[in-house]
């Protein structure tokens, strides 16, 4: 398969692609026969992915419109699922740098530094949309947490795991050193374009990878987009 689709967005605008999930080389990173590419004008190879199995943000058009390229030459690639994208459309900066993310390319590119904070709460409107800043939090068992983003925004549910306290007079919440397993279904109870998500800690988890122990909290890594 190899097609070549064009991304439009209104002019004047440009577009943040976000990767849901992109799983097409089993989990190698060597995308010489399954891979997407965002494609330029001008450009004939442009940026190229084939496994990106976090959310996190691929590419930053320059202009209002690229081409979007999706090659499989091998089907038979193990634990291959597709590829899940979150295209933003928003309005071009007067200064405004594009391209891969951190990544050294012939044009300017975008540098991105990681922000977190260890509480997550209701954010007032914003006039100028942009994705806001990745937020950790943690729901202890027997809680819940209501995760609400401004008007215009959508709540993306980054990473999720379950951890295990390394002492037992730690207060609940993740602390470096504790037993982890990743909670891939609490990451999908979120995906329904809705600014806000309901998550609840309220049926006790034991961990295979921790032993069998009981999870003290679910550790939840949330972004506005």
């Amino acid at each position: 398969m190899n097609c070549t689709y064009r991304l439009k967005t209104n002019p004047g605008n440009i577009m943040n692609i976000y990767g849901l999930d992109v799983s097409l080389n089993g989990f190698t990173h060597d995308c010489k026969q399954n891979n997407i590419a965002f494609i330029e004008d001008g450009e004939s190879e442009g940026s190229v992915f084939c496994e990106q199995r976090s959310y996190s943000l691929l590419y930053s058009s320059c202009s209002n419109e690229l081409d979007f390229r999706y090659i499989v030459d091998n089907e038979a690639a193990f634990l291959s699922f597709g590829v899940e994208l979150y295209i933003e459309s928003s309005e071009r900066p007067s200064e405004w740098t594009c391209g891969k993310p951190g990544v050294t390319s012939p044009q300017t590119t975008i540098r991105t530094t990681p922000f977190t904070t260890p509480t997550a709460g209701v954010l007032v409107n914003e006039s100028v949309m942009f994705a806001l800043e990745e937020v950790e939090s943690d729901i202890c068992f027997d809680s819940s947490f209501n995760y609400s983003c401004p008007s215009g925004y959508t709540l993306m549910i980054i990473d999720a795991f379950h951890g295990v306290k390394k002492q037992a007079s730690n207060q609940c919440g993740f602390v470096q050193g504790d037993c982890t397993q990743e909670a891939l279904s609490t990451i999908t109870q979120c995906r329904n374009d809705a600014p806000n998500c309901y998550l609840a800690y309220s049926t006790r988890r034991r961990l295979a990878y921790c032993s069998d122990n009981y999870a003290d909290y679910l550790h939840i890594t949330s972004q506005c987009v």
